[in-house]
């Protein structure tokens, strides 16, 4: 497989990454660098992560996984989703300023929602035979990484205009990727 080959197939998986940096990014109202680089290593550690851990699985747990993982990506980014949608009602009520909703579990269980196509992709480069999973994983981690850190900050771009919506958009963010990737999985 070529690195040009590699390289798209990261850039598709780390849309879901990007979409999910964004509305971390409208869901805080100061971005600090130490937070935007957590998201983004985060991302991008569990992209490469789980195509390695989709490669050593390979096809022992191929149909296993794919039978639903479209239904615990949806699940989990249901879950973090609605509780910023939660938040941002709440936060109205109150009037509280502080915007910031996922701590660090939160973003490790948005890692895990959506880097489990990167999982498929491994077991696929198992399959394949012909994939250098180091160069792939290591190329889909960095691109996740980049891309992801790119995201806060244009969420945060967005955040100045959509002020008083930016948490509950970030939230509604979520449920749709969530619903986008179950409605992929069950068609």
């Amino acid at each position: 497989m070529s690195i040009l080959t590699i390289i798209f197939i990261a850039l598709g998986l780390s849309a879901d990454a990007f979409a999910v940096a964004v509305s971390e990014g409208l869901a805080h109202t100061k971005i600090r660098v130490r937070f935007a680089l957590l998201v983004a290593l985060c991302f991008g550690i569990f992209q490469a992560g789980m195509t390695f851990g989709g490669y050593f699985a390979g096809s022992l747990f191929a149909d296993f996984v794919a039978s639903f993982s479209h239904w615990l990506a949806f699940a989990l980014l249901v879950f973090v989703g609605g509780r910023m949608v939660f938040g941002a009602i709440s936060n109205w009520k109150k009037e509280n300023e502080s915007k910031k909703t996922t701590n660090f579990w939160g973003l490790v269980l948005l890692g895990v929602a959506t880097s489990i196509d990167a999982l498929a992709i491994g077991v696929n480069f198992a399959l394949d035979g012909g994939v250098n999973v180091g160069l792939a994983a290591s190329l889909i981690g960095l691109i996740t990484f980049a891309i992801s850190l790119v995201g806060v900050y244009f969420g945060k771009l967005l955040g100045k205009y959509l002020t008083k919506y930016a948490e509950l958009a970030g939230g509604v963010i979520l449920i749709a990727i969530g619903i986008n990737i179950l409605v992929g999985g069950l068609i």
